[in-house]
């Protein structure tokens, strides 16, 4: 029965689903030792420790996988000893680790040359992310594209790729990026999917489709809190509050980045390294409209708010943006959506096509548009565009 139950652990590990593996991993760990069952009891551990990692404790995580990557080692177990190196290398980089994660990967190319398979790919996307938590962008999208040569793309792997798009992203290729970030959504599962909408909603952010990224950001949110997990929200968060930014609530951007740094303070978790450039702007720029005094007030207000109260709140819709009854600012996220659209000349067919809704639906969100802004046509608003531009 322990082994029964070891073999779900490493089912739910790749489906993404922690509720599953604590289930399965602690009973089967119960048995294990009860039994004097070895092999089974580190195999359980190991996999308890992948659990850590997402909710709130990494660095508790690292030190349980140290543990079954020693005991492992000694036993000669090297499927399980291959699996907790990867493991390990992905959170020391949550932690902002890299040699750590950097030698993780070596190690994983070494323990994979010893079993039979693609394992070799493995290794590619542990240096993928540690590439990623150093801050070098395009090391880390050629070792994901050597990862993917290896092991494919497809539901047992997706739990290695989550982030992959943010290093085409980084690099500047928008195309790369958007294509790489529906990929991995579409076969991503569990915990995995939270961090592939919110990498995708990052993607969307730069392509200016603010609508997709409202709604991954929303949905990532959504798996964050289905499956009891904390990693990654701080991203999420982040997505949002640059969503708010550019549509113009300062005020609501503060109080996420807040969250978000909050968050990370309880946790340990660190943002890739190839964020932060980007994510320092958008924070100095929000410093400086808001002013000093008016940016600590609301800081401070989204900094003792809990993750479980920020998921709440943003899922109950309390944490809406309050648009203003006018002006650009007044538009919604799918709203800019389809006024790019007109401005890159495509027919309300064209949008409808795009946005996936009906030639109709277009009409009324263009006919909203007029309002707000004040306008009566479609030459009028793309004349507007290059002047809000």
């Amino acid at each position: 029965m322990s082994q029964i139950l070891s073999l779900q652990t490493r089912a739910a590990m790749a489906a993404g689903d922690p509720i599953a593996l604590e289930a399965a991993g602690e009973e089967g760990l119960r048995i294990a030792e009860a039994i004097g069952d070895r092999t089974t009891s580190r195999e359980c551990r190991g996999a308890l420790g992948w659990v850590r990692a997402w909710r709130e404790d990494p660095i508790g995580a690292l030190h349980q996988l140290g543990e079954a990557i020693a005991e492992a080692s000694a036993a000669h177990d090297l499927l399980l000893l291959m699996i907790s190196q990867v493991v390990q290398g992905f959170t020391y980089a949550y932690v902002g680790d890299a040699d750590g994660a950097c030698a993780c990967a070596d190690a994983v190319f070494t323990s994979s040359a010893e079993l039979v398979g693609a394992n070799e790919g493995l290794g590619y996307a542990t240096a993928a992310i540690a590439c990623q938590a150093a801050g070098d962008a395009t090391a880390a999208w050629q070792a994901y594209q050597k990862a993917r040569e290896l092991v494919g793309m497809d539901p047992q792997m997706a739990g290695v790729f989550p982030f992959g798009a943010l290093a085409p992203l980084v690099s500047g290729d928008l195309s790369a990026a958007r294509r790489w970030a529906d990929d991995v959504v579409s076969t991503s599962y569990g915990c995995y999917l939270s961090v592939a909408l919110t990498a995708r909603a990052r993607v969307a952010l730069a392509q200016g489709e603010l609508g997709q990224a409202d709604r991954d950001s929303h949905a990532a949110l959504s798996c964050s809190a289905a499956n009891g997990t904390t990693l990654g929200v701080a991203d999420t968060l982040e997505c949002l509050a640059e969503l708010a930014a550019t549509e113009g609530d300062r005020r609501e951007a503060a109080r996420w980045l807040a969250s978000a740094e909050a968050i990370r303070h309880r946790t340990g978790e660190v943002r890739l390294k190839i964020l932060d450039a980007h994510c320092e702007v958008v924070l100095a720029e929000l410093r400086n409209e808001l002013g000093e005094q008016d940016f600590a007030a609301v800081w401070g207000q989204g900094a003792v708010i809990s993750t479980d109260e920020v998921i709440s709140y943003v899922r109950r819709g309390r944490g809406t943006r309050r648009r203003p009854s006018s002006g650009w600012g007044s538009l919604t996220p799918t709203e800019h959506d389809v006024v790019r659209l007109v401005q890159e000349g495509l027919s309300n067919k064209d949008i409808a096509a795009r946005m996936f809704i009906s030639p109709r639906t277009v009409q009324t969100h263009l006919t909203h548009v007029y309002t707000k802004l004040g306008l009566t046509s479609r030459i009028q608003l793309v004349h507007a565009v290059a002047r809000h531009a």
